[in-house]
């Protein structure tokens, strides 16, 4: 019988056997994605980004702290002195910054499960080859998790782990 087994599986068996399980009973490598989601209220601890009046986001660093002394005044209209579109306070040419143009946009990052594996490896080969089809993805990471109570995917491991002689 174990001629008939595909090399592949017996694989995955030498890996499940030889891996590092980062101290947890039989793991479970889940590999996650850190996805913003916006539209959080502003009384609460979430992080914040500036956006225009045509939902893109502000980038310069000077207008953003600009922003933020206006924000914490009291949104007063500031007169500014900026020069080739760029927050100078050693002259240039004077423009008003009106806080109408402008909003807080606040959010969150949260994890989402995209794909699990019996092995870090395959997780990690996971995230190497396919990193590309999650734009939305902030970030990615392999976060180890137990099968604990699930005794069927238990099985299905332990089996996988006997097939291999390492």
């Amino acid at each position: 019988m174990l001629n008939k087994i595909p090399q592949e599986i017996i694989d995955i068996a030498k890996e499940l056997k030889t891996q590092d399980n980062a101290c947890t009973a039989h793991p479970i490598f889940n590999v996650e994605i850190g996805v913003k989601k916006n539209g959080m209220a502003d009384n609460l601890d979430f992080e914040y980004e500036w956006i225009d009046n045509n939902w893109e986001r502000i980038h310069d660093k000077s207008l953003i702290s600009i922003l933020d002394d206006m924000y914490e005044s009291g949104y007063e209209s500031k007169w500014v002195s900026f020069r080739n579109d760029v927050y100078h306070d050693d002259g240039g040419e004077d423009i008003l910054i009106s806080f109408e143009n402008y909003r807080r946009s606040y959010f969150t990052i949260e994890k989402e499960i995209v794909a699990s594996f019996f092995t870090r490896k395959a997780a990690e080969e996971f995230i190497k080859n396919n990193s590309h089809r999650f734009s939305r993805a902030l970030s990615f990471n392999i976060y180890v998790d137990s099968l604990y109570r699930n005794p069927e995917m238990i099985a299905v491991r332990e089996f996988l782990k006997s097939l291999s002689d390492e």
